[in-house]
């Protein structure tokens, strides 16, 4: 056959199925991509295989540009997604007239039926969806898309498509040509019928003759025996005996005489179409990817396409990145909040030779742990060839992607908190490289402020002597207070970098607060939790503890 390679839309080649990282565990949890998958999603149908393809990370920046320009074509050419739509609705249409049959029939000649009307919807499907990618083919710059509509273009003047297209008319001829049949009938000397003998197909099916008709042609001996002759349905006629050895026989005779349509279909038929309707997945992921920016844009929440830079270089610098899941909460939360982007602070990322591990501090809801999500949400949708949450983006791929994030769970008898945290991080050592990224929120927060500060400085000067990518956030202020330390006494070209989420003092009531503005910078850390603060929040300041008890107090006394 000379049917050419189908090029995909998600990978360049097939080297490239092969180079990725699938996320386990928590992780999508903990990033908060879980929040999101109401945004990419553009049929109910593909929704699930769509999330799916997001935890399945590729690692070669190769690949991650071929799926960006793919879906740089989808965001700037509204003729691009409306052919894209079009496309599906034709794929859809042909994907459900095949998935009728998800067995085989019975009888041989029900199944060649059923694949000559798939094949005749498939080669409809393949003129339309080549009229359709000629009114935006000018619009397509990716690689992707360009092959997608050459490989139509290819399939539509292919010797196989022209042979199908001219066969397939006339086999519909000669199937319409099976409407009756003409049995002849040997009489024995009784004048008993002895054997019977199907003599020709015919094109329509037999009626019975107008009262004029017959009174018209009565000379006819052919008329006067059908005049005579009585329609039995088959269903009720019994199979058994002559009856059902005559049935079986016009049922191979059928069989027969479809097969020339059978050795057509079946060179032809299940690995074409299924190829094609894989079309389906592939489109609906970058509509998704679509709407996913499309409806961040309408949050609040800018997005950009990332430069891929090379996976040695090890970058990740962002500006103006926010969580997109915590502008997700917001609006659940209220309602009325349309643009929680509007209100989110931004932060920058910025992941390279000046520092590749980060150590944050500051105080409790400070937005060390939005900071920490971010950038990991950011990392997996740049690896599946999607937008981020920024105004300007530079991105290395990861390898590998962890998560170290607490959990409420059934831990293992024989283990306490502690313990399990120690066999995790030892799973993270055991499968990190220097490409990997590494995201700990609150890791070895179950002992004590020393024994933490031991084991995290001993991971830190690991991390850093290996060379990957960490985020950190901790209370563990005096290990922000060793980065200097761990630079000079480690070796590597990772550099551990202190990060703190800053506040800012405001006075209320005559009495100084401390409020966080979200903001995480490269700083010194102060050392201070500003728990009072929060406290106050919430109302549970010493001073209000006791004003509320007090109050409590005097209304039981009244």
């Amino acid at each position: 056959m000379d049917i050419p390679k189908r090029p995909s839309l998600l990978y360049k080649d097939d080297l490239h199925k092969d180079q990725v990282y699938e996320l386990k565990g928590n992780i999508m949890k903990d990033l908060g991509i879980e929040d999101i998958n109401y945004m990419f999603r553009n049929t109910d149908r593909n929704a699930y295989k769509c999330m799916k393809l997001l935890s399945v990370m590729q690692t070669n920046g190769e690949n991650i540009s071929y799926r960006s320009e793919i879906l740089e074509d989808f965001m700037q050419n509204k003729s691009v997604r409306q052919c894209a739509t079009n496309v599906l609705i034709k794929l859809i249409s042909l994907k459900n007239e095949f998935g009728v049959k998800t067995y085989k029939f019975d009888d041989t000649h029900k199944d060649i039926l059923w694949k000559f009307s798939v094949m005749q919807s498939y080669v409809k499907c393949i003129d339309e969806i080549r009229v359709i990618m000629e009114e935006c083919k000018n619009d397509v710059k990716s690689e992707g898309l360009k092959s997608f509509i050459q490989y139509i273009h290819d399939i539509y003047h292919s010797e196989n498509y022209k042979f199908i297209t001219e066969k397939l008319p006339e086999y519909q001829k000669d199937i319409e040509n099976m409407k009756g049949i003409t049995i002849g009938v040997n009489m024995n000397k009784l004048l008993e019928p002895s054997e019977a003998l199907i003599l020709t197909f015919e094109p329509k099916p037999f009626k019975k003759r107008s009262f004029l008709t017959e009174f018209f042609n009565t000379s006819d001996n052919s008329e006067e025996i059908l005049k005579k002759s009585q329609f039995y349905s088959l269903a009720k006629v019994s199979k058994g005996g002559v009856e059902g050895a005559f049935l079986k026989d016009l049922g191979q005779i059928i069989n027969l005489g479809l097969e020339k349509v059978a050795e057509l279909l079946d060179e032809y038929f299940v690995d074409s179409i299924e190829e094609l309707l894989d079309y389906d997945l592939e489109i609906d992921f970058y509509m998704a990817a679509y709407q996913l920016v499309d409806r961040a844009l309408q949050m609040g929440v800018e997005m950009v396409r990332p430069q891929v830079v090379d996976k040695d270089q090890r970058i990740c610098e962002i500006q103006n990145i926010c969580d997109l899941s915590l502008a997700v909460r917001m609006r659940n939360d209220d309602k009325t909040l349309k643009r929680p982007g509007d209100i989110i602070v931004k932060n920058e990322v910025n992941m390279n030779n000046q520092g590749r591990i980060f150590i944050i501090t500051g105080p409790n809801q400070g937005g060390k742990t939005t900071y920490t999500r971010s950038i990991g949400m950011a990392q997996v949708l740049f690896q599946a060839g999607l937008y981020v949450p920024g105004t300007k983006a530079r991105m290395s791929p990861v390898d590998k992607l962890f998560t170290h994030f607490p959990k409420e769970e059934e831990r293992r008898v024989d283990e306490g908190r502690l313990g399990e945290e120690l066999r995790e991080l030892s799973e993270i050592v055991d499968s990190i490289t220097p490409n990997s990224m590494v995201l700990l929120n609150e890791s070895l927060s179950s002992t004590s402020a020393y024994d933490s500060l031991v084991i995290c400085e001993n991971l830190m000067k690991a991390f850093r002597s290996i060379g990957l990518r960490v985020v950190f956030s901790t209370h563990l202020h005096e290990l922000a207070y060793k980065v200097d330390e761990i630079n000079t006494e480690t070796a590597g070209d990772s550099k551990v970098v202190g990060l703190v989420s800053q506040v800012e003092k405001i006075k209320e009531n005559g009495k100084v607060k401390h409020v966080s503005t979200y903001r995480i910078i490269p700083a010194v850390t102060d050392g201070k939790s500003y728990a009072n603060d929060i406290a106050y929040k919430y109302g549970m300041a010493y001073e209000q503890l006791m004003e509320r008890f007090s109050e409590h107090v005097q209304e039981n006394e009244e």
